[in-house]
């Protein structure tokens, strides 16, 4: 009878010192858009709809930079883009939203499979306590939509 209490005591007590998993990340405030396209046709697609619509935008090669100190990444990218008359309005009302602005939309591959995320602008307004009804909130949800679909082929 010592020797299965001992057994069980060790038991609990390695549980109780083992690492607790991992959370599964959050969705909230997310938009996950599958595409019909490779990564890098999905990425030439985004660049090119940011482009027609003469967005300034930055692209952050996350694969590439993991790749020059040695590491491996799944193909990841990050793209910042906005327009001053869009954002500018946002941070004037909500000094914090500049944390969320410019915009930005996520180029990943998983599983075989091409998927494009990007922030809500509605959870974005939420947290920074904007407006529902702050006029560039409409034109930016319509912004992120297409460009969404244009890169995934929608």
């Amino acid at each position: 009878m010592k020797a299965v209490f001992a057994l069980m005591f060790f038991a609990a007590a390695a549980c109780a010192h083992a690492a607790p998993a991992p959370a599964a990340p959050a969705a909230d405030g997310l938009i996950t858009v599958e595409s019909a396209h490779s990564f890098g046709d999905t990425t030439g697609r985004l660049e090119a709809a940011l482009a027609a619509r003469q967005l300034k935008t930055l692209k952050i090669d996350h694969a590439a930079n993991a790749s020059g100190v040695g590491l491996t990444l799944r193909p990841t990218a990050l793209y910042i883009f906005g327009n001053p008359k869009g954002g500018t309005p946002l941070i004037e009302s909500a000094p914090t939203a500049a944390l969320d602005l410019p915009l930005k939309m996520l180029v990943l591959e998983e599983g075989g499979r091409t998927r494009l995320v990007y922030n809500d602008i509605d959870y974005v307004a939420r947290r920074h306590a904007i407006p529902a009804d702050a006029p560039p909130l409409a034109a930016i949800r319509q912004l992120l939509a297409d460009v969404a679909a244009a890169a995934a082929g929608e």
